[in-house]
């Protein structure tokens, strides 16, 4: 009869059927890594449980670790450049100056701008105020209207006097539509000196290059006079998240 091994994983019992001389090799190498204490069961069989360990590989190589992209840094306008605060080597942190355009051409404009935006919101209170009068004068002579309404119905005014009368309550309707559109006009003015004022401080934003992130400068491309413009790249960085 071929002698067996059973080993025991947690609650399964796994046999091995082997020679003699191959169970004692492994019986006797495995009684080495066991406490001297374990002992037999009752039919003379050696019971040990199996235990899971993690198993950490550890290789070594030699080599370079280098970010997955190198950032290009570029303008988003066409401006001279003024100043270049970084070199080759240098590192730089998120919203670090870069490179300085020049931004004489945008302040100018955004100034002008600026006046403009001003103009039209005090467009919108004039219009505001003056309608606020053209319809206290509408609700008033709305009053007169119905009650040469009431007269004329009852034969107490004559034709022409009540003709008047509808005649300037109509003419104070018009002016007050008119008062109205006029507020929705210096609004829409507003909005757009308002939007145009937004643009200009964003161009004037894009004459501050700054780093997009926490890194190291590996190229410099540029210097003080050169055109810088957009897709023309400036400085090249090399990035410190990977």
């Amino acid at each position: 009869m071929q002698p067996v091994l059973i080993l025991f994983f947690k609650s399964r019992a796994v046999i091995f059927r082997m020679k003699l001389p191959e169970m004692m090799f492994i019986v006797l190498l495995w009684l080495a890594f066991i406490p001297a204490s374990l002992k037999a069961d009752d039919q003379g069989y050696l019971v040990f449980e199996v235990q899971t360990k993690q198993v950490v590989n550890c290789y070594e190589a030699v080599g370079t670790i280098r970010p997955r992209e190198d950032p290009a840094v570029s303008s988003q306008v066409q401006e001279e450049v003024i100043e270049v605060l970084v070199n080759p080597g240098d590192e730089v942190h998120p919203g670090e100056l870069m490179v300085r355009l020049d931004k004489r051409k945008y302040k100018s404009r955004l100034n002008q701008d600026m006046e403009q935006f001003q103009a039209a919101g005090a467009a919108v209170k004039r219009a505001e105020q003056q309608s606020a009068k053209v319809k206290a004068f509408l609700n008033e002579i709305s009053q007169d209207y119905e009650r040469y309404q009431y007269l004329h119905s009852r034969d107490v005014i004559s034709r022409q006097e009540y003709e008047r009368a509808a005649s300037a309550y109509y003419q104070a309707a018009a002016d007050f539509e008119q008062s109205l559109m006029a507020i929705q006009e210096a609004n829409f003015n507003k909005v757009a000196a308002q939007e145009k004022t937004a643009e200009l401080k964003m161009f004037l934003e894009y004459t501050e290059i700054r780093s997009p992130g926490r890194g190291q400068v590996v190229q410099r491309l540029v210097h003080p006079g050169d055109m810088a413009s957009p897709g023309k790249v400036l400085l090249i960085l090399q990035s410190r998240h990977m």
